[in-house]
């Protein structure tokens, strides 16, 4: 019996040590505490109206607050260039994930349309479309050509808004500018869609937390996207591409869709993880060999 403990724990041991090396890293975090200006890269606007404006800090503590003053199916998005040079997902199990805190001061709670996310590989990272006032354009411009993932999610369950997610094909239009837009032959493929009765209804003033994660499964991409309120799950969907074309990020962005009104969100930080599995280290593979010798070698006795 004690023979039996004890390869049961260097086994396991073993095991444990080569499920441990998976290596969790934040490549990119922004609290909007410590902006001066919002006028140089990594972050700009894009929007569909002259009525969204975007600023630091309006009050102390309030993040960076989108606004859309008038209007009806109006978009403020942000986007934000987070790394220089790609980040890639070359194995499966390898993912890249967004997380977003925000609230809405106002329009949420009662607006049809939803919440933006993406993630994408821009090919033309820190353009001077970037400069000057962030960068806002309706047409072509810094984003038209990325390539990678990106989804609407309703904020409620009235009707109107389900929740959708998307492959961005890169083209350069506006149709592949904003990430609403769902229906643009081969500049966008939608990969599925969930029922808006199925939505939570987010409130306005509560901090929520979006969770947006893409990840290699080896021959195709799985979507994930989570919203939360502190440690309560309010909405999960999960969705693939199963052409897998899309490994490769750079660039996030987030924002919101007001569909019968005007939805303003203040985002009070966003971060950027990333998660690869290594190969296991050479004392690793000694430990599970060890635990396989010794109980290799109480067999023998047995005999």
């Amino acid at each position: 019996m004690k023979k039996t403990i004890t390869l049961a724990v260097a086994l396991s041991c073993g095991v444990l040590a080569i499920s441990s090396t998976q290596a969790q890293t934040t490549i990119f975090t922004d609290n909007f505490t410590t902006d001066s200006s919002l006028s140089q890269p990594p972050w700009y606007n894009l929007n569909n109206t002259t009525a969204a404006s975007y600023a630091l800090n309006p009050t102390a503590g309030q993040g960076l607050a989108l606004t859309v003053s008038s209007g009806t199916g109006k978009v403020n998005e942000m986007f934000a260039e987070f790394a220089s040079s790609p980040v890639t997902l070359a194995g499966a199990g390898q993912y890249i994930q967004l997380v977003v805190n925000f609230n809405s001061p106002s329009g949420m709670a009662t607006d049809t349309g939803g919440l933006l996310v993406g993630l994408y590989n821009n090919s033309t990272v820190n353009s001077t479309n970037e400069q000057g006032s962030g960068g806002t354009t309706s047409v072509g411009g810094e984003t038209s050509g990325s390539t990678g993932y990106f989804g609407i999610m309703g904020y409620n369950t009235t009707a109107g808004t389900s929740t959708k997610f998307f492959a961005r094909n890169g083209s350069a239009t506006d149709v592949n500018e904003l990430g609403y837009y769902s229906s643009q032959g081969t500049a966008v493929t939608q990969l599925g869609s969930a029922a808006a009765t199925g939505n939570a209804n987010l409130a306005n003033g509560v901090n929520y937390t979006l969770t947006y994660t893409i990840t290699d499964e080896g021959t195709s991409d799985q979507v994930n996207a989570i919203i939360s309120n502190g440690s309560t799950i309010l909405d999960t969907w999960t969705m693939n591409d199963a052409s897998g074309l899309y490994n490769n990020f750079n660039e996030l962005d987030f924002g919101a869709y007001g569909k019968a009104g005007q939805v303003n969100i203040n985002i009070l930080d966003e971060s950027v993880i990333t998660s690869t599995s290594p190969v296991p280290e050479p004392s690793t593979f000694a430990l599970l060999g060890a635990g396989l010798t010794l109980l290799g070698m109480a067999r023998f006795r047995r005999r």
